[in-house]
């Protein structure tokens, strides 16, 4: 299985290789922690909500998907978070500051954002049955607190972003 996993130039059949990822995902695969177990001192957590009756809905978790769970779904939500942290940090794309507000415009024109939303459209269509006419989207910054103390040294962000219509009536 090992070597099925680690060398994908092995010829094997579709589910020879299916089952060799499967077994090896969810305990024995090495991500770049073992080598770089220090960094980064935070991780992302990207949260949605779509209108409903005229209000609000909760917050929904981007790694639950209509209350399945399945090993590759945080993989590819912290992708997403990835991609998305990069939007707001680039240099050309990222967040800028009126008066103390936190601007989103360039944010949102980026194929990160957009796929951000895309994705988490489709997952409400998954739980709902039908696509939202609207959403927002929420990026967590999780800071990891030092593991002496416990304590956070620097503030945990949130960027909350603006309403995104999807589809108009």
């Amino acid at each position: 299985m090992t070597s099925l996993y680690t060398m994908p130039a092995i010829p094997a059949t579709p589910a020879m290789s299916s089952a060799a990822r499967s077994y090896m995902w969810p305990a024995f695969h090495q991500g770049w922690h073992l080598f770089a177990p220090g960094v980064p001192g935070f991780q992302n957590k990207l949260y949605y909500r779509v209108p409903s009756d005229g209000e609000w809905g909760e917050w929904v978790d981007a790694d639950t998907i209509a209350g399945r769970s399945h090993a590759r779904i945080p993989y590819i939500t912290q992708k997403i978070c990835t991609q998305l942290h990069g939007a707001i940090n680039g240099k050309t794309t990222g967040v800028y500051y009126l008066e103390g507000d936190p601007q989103y415009d360039k944010v949102m024109t980026s194929s990160a954002f957009k796929f951000a939303v895309y994705y988490c459209a489709q997952e409400y269509r998954q739980a709902a049955g039908n696509l939202p006419d609207s959403l927002q989207l929420r990026l967590d910054y999780l800071i990891t607190p030092d593991f002496h103390s416990g304590r956070v040294a620097v503030e945990q962000p949130v960027f909350q972003f603006p309403t995104y219509v999807i589809q108009s009536h």
